[in-house]
């Protein structure tokens, strides 16, 4: 089965909804998280968690070394059998039945080559995801029938499937809850996770990782339903804790030096959470002309986002949610 690591720091509005949707699919004792918030607000989440069976870790180690720690908690309990995916806290797993279709055959090939022949010919796919995908809430028997069927060969698997919530200019309390609006699917692979036997070593953002089978990657039909972007002021709050956790800028720093030394080190070349300084740098801009910046920007900063046409409504997480309160609703 599968457990899951996930990478936390003061995600308030994100982190209880996290615990929630996935220990209600695949168990609290089976999630891993290594957490460096200081928000005090983030231990009493966890409190409410231990009863359950959640794997609490604290660490003060920036970005720069976290994927060293990710990586030794991953190996310390990864167990016989096990799959094993990194996430972040706005990462939500999905499977739809109706999309197993999508992971192999020619219906993949197809999907593949519609998505990096350019935009026009992506627009003929999404629907096509988005018709046999249908809101399905995720049930545990359908996760583990799916990692079942999974071959174990030593290669690394995608979660080939993506949809990007839509930004709105107002924040969001709960996220999760709140945010139906996504672009459609989008066939992306860029998530990648592994098999215990053959695991050796994740990346921060688990885009690419090590198994002991390097070679080429196993197609499924895990979805990743994204929260990546959810306010421009919400999304500077997360990029601005990001930058300063690589120590690219200081927590003091004035907008003109954080400017200076972001230009500086994005100069380099492709370096480190580059989407993040990309992002963070037009917010500044934002922030010094008095304009507002247009949400719309929000997810094209991010480096496996590809532009699309109309958004559509993805109700599962919030569905599946509300279904567990109706649940705790009835037992108490």
């Amino acid at each position: 089965m599968l457990k899951l690591f996930l990478m936390t720091k003061n995600e308030v509005e994100l982190l209880e909804d996290w615990l929630d949707y996935h220990a209600s699919l695949f168990g609290a004792n089976n999630i891993y998280v290594l957490d460096g918030s200081d928000d005090p607000r983030i231990s009493n989440i966890y409190e409410a968690y231990r009863p359950k069976g959640i794997n609490v870790f604290y660490s003060r180690t920036g970005l720069n070394g976290l994927a060293n720690e990710l990586t030794q908690l991953m190996h310390a309990h990864k167990g016989s059998g096990n799959f094993l995916i990194k996430l972040d806290t706005d990462e939500f797993l999905a499977h739809s039945r109706s999309l197993r279709a999508v992971r192999g055959g020619f219906l993949r090939d197809a999907l593949r080559w519609m998505y990096h022949a350019g935009r026009f010919p992506r627009r003929f796919a999404e629907p096509l995801l988005n018709l046999v995908h249908r809101n399905d809430q995720p049930r545990i028997d359908d996760f583990e029938q799916f990692f079942a069927n999974l071959p174990v060969t030593g290669q690394r698997y995608k979660a080939s499937l993506t949809a990007w919530s839509i930004p709105h200019q107002k924040s969001f309390a709960r996220a999760a809850r709140e945010l139906v609006d996504f672009t459609p699917l989008q066939f992306t692979q860029f998530k990648t996770f592994f098999h215990s036997d053959s695991f050796v070593e994740v990346d921060l953002g688990g885009h690419v990782g090590v198994s002991t089978q390097n070679r080429g990657v196993i197609d499924t039909g895990l979805i990743v339903l994204h929260f990546h972007s959810t306010s421009a002021d919400d999304s500077a709050r997360r990029a601005r804790q990001v930058l300063i956790s690589h120590e690219y800028i200081q927590s003091g720093d004035s907008i003109a030096q954080e400017r200076k030394k972001l230009l500086a080190i994005r100069s380099r070349g492709e370096v480190a959470s580059f989407h993040k300084i990309d992002f963070y740098l037009q917010y500044l801009d934002s922030v010094e002309s008095g304009s507002p910046l247009d949400p719309s920007v929000l997810n094209r900063q991010h480096p496996y986002f590809k532009q699309t046409g109309s958004p559509t409504r993805m109700t599962l997480v919030r569905d599946t949610l509300n279904a567990i309160d109706q649940a705790r609703a009835t037992t108490s």
